[in-house]
């Protein structure tokens, strides 16, 4: 049991740590100085959480904002280093299209300058993963993952350019996990067809609900907002676990397209915001873009848990095993905010749900004899596979040359094996229909 500088720790982390401490004796107790300020450790179960894993190096998530700060004290051991790329060498050793990129890549500037320009990627960094229990500043929620710096301009609804490259970048090069503290209004099918593209390779999106205080799902606010199985949307909560306000808006809610909620109000960590004049190690900050990276650093303990998870999985489990709370009720789908013990003690079980195969377009479906057939297809889905719909296995006799009544059908099987309905197309091919003269 690690249990160092207790003394230093019972400020707001209190009751419900030491309950944790007396109800099991080989909780993990970081010796982080300034663990007292953190009270999303208690609202977490993160004292748990953390005798299960405290994380791994192996499970890399993608930080995508202002930069980072590689020279901060509780971050430093926690940089992603690119294993193909030789450092300053003036070559592309690893043919990724991107020279010298040892930390990740500056897609604001096109070089390989990862460093934070304004202090908020280095707040973000901070929450998902700063060192733990290394006697300095702040715990993460993962102590041990690391960080792939992504800087683009942060800002609202950011270059549309920047950041697609940037999550094709994090996708191609190893993260399992994004985390995109940021948000706009602005819909960019670029942006999708990237995270679509993330989606396919089991990459997990952690995106911030947004700080408009409205509802998403009568104005959307993206990337959070794609309807994609590998997106998370976080709204935040405050000390009380209500929907938090802040001085500059609110959390942004959604029954039906924000996913979940995590700690986001006076949330303290790494670094501080240049823009507001301030220049220290640690800061307290609010917003949904602090709520974000609490999901991110969940996601890389589970995946350390299990590197064999995929995004589907993860999102299951994230929202299968929050704290449900009343002023949650309506204001995201899962009607909870996360718990980290929770989440590390499900038992994932075997997966016995059918995927759903839904048939497109008209059914039974008309042709006239002699025209060329063309199936308007099919979407499957799957409760932990996500998207599943180019396994699908289609079988047709349908000959459009003889008038007749044909039978097109549908079949697919999940990764466990578990065989959906089959699903059936009537397609009648008949004769041209005769053209009506009317005489007047």
């Amino acid at each position: 049991m690690k249990k160092a500088n207790n003394n230093k720790v019972l400020g707001i982390v209190t009751a419900a740590t030491i309950n944790a401490m007396i109800g099991n004796a080989y909780a993990v107790m970081p010796n982080d100085p300034s663990l007292n300020k953190q009270y999303a450790v208690d609202k977490m179960e993160l004292i748990n959480a953390w005798d299960i894993t405290t994380g791994s190096d192996q499970v890399v998530v993608a930080v995508i904002d202002s930069g980072i700060d590689s020279s901060h004290e509780d971050l430093q051991n926690n940089m992603w280093t690119n294993p193909f790329e030789i450092a300053s060498n003036g070559i592309d050793d690893d043919n990724n299209g991107y020279i010298d990129d040892i930390a990740g890549w500056n897609f604001q500037d096109s070089n390989n300058d990862t460093s934070d320009y304004m202090g908020h990627g280095n707040i973000v960094a901070g929450v998902i993963a700063a060192e733990g229990n290394n006697g300095l500043g702040v715990a993460g929620v993962s102590w041990n993952a690391k960080l792939m710096s992504l800087r683009i301009h942060q800002k609202e609804d950011p270059s549309e350019d920047q950041l697609a490259a940037a999550i094709r970048y994090a996708v191609d090069n190893g993260a399992k996990i994004i985390n995109g503290s940021l948000a706009g209004r602005t819909y960019s099918q670029k942006v999708f067809d990237a995270l679509s593209y993330a989606n396919e390779k089991g990459v997990l999106y952690v995106g911030s609900a947004g700080n408009y205080g409205t509802d998403n799902d009568a104005a959307p606010v993206y990337p959070a907002s794609y309807d994609l199985p590998n997106v998370i949307s976080v709204a935040a909560t405050d000390e009380n676990d209500n929907l938090a306000n802040f001085q500059f808006g609110g959390s942004c809610y959604g029954e039906t397209t924000v996913h979940v909620a995590a700690p986001g109000k006076n949330i303290y960590s790494t670094g501080s915001l240049s823009a507001f004049g301030t220049d220290s190690t640690y800061s307290t900050n609010s917003g949904t873009s602090l709520s974000a990276p609490q999901v991110s650093g969940l996601a890389a303990l589970l995946l350390s848990q299990d590197i064999n998870r995929k995004a589907s999985d993860l999102k299951h489990i994230i929202l299968s095993t929050v704290d449900e709370k009343a002023s949650l009720e309506f204001k995201v789908v899962s009607r909870g905010r996360i718990n980290a013990y929770k989440a590390l003690s499900y038992e994932d079980g075997p997966d016995t749900v059918a995927p759903v195969i839904t048939v497109l377009g008209d059914n039974p479906l008309q042709i006239v004899v002699g025209e060329t057939f063309v199936d308007p297809g099919v979407t499957a889905t799957d409760n932990r596979d996500g998207d599943i719909t180019e396994d699908v296995i289609v079988s047709d006799d349908v000959n459009t040359s003889q008038i007749g009544t044909y039978y097109v059908t549908y079949n697919v099987s999940d990764a466990a094996g578990n065989d959906a309905q089959e699903q059936v197309r009537k397609v009648e091919v008949i004769e041209e229909p005769e053209c009506v003269q009317h005489i007047s």
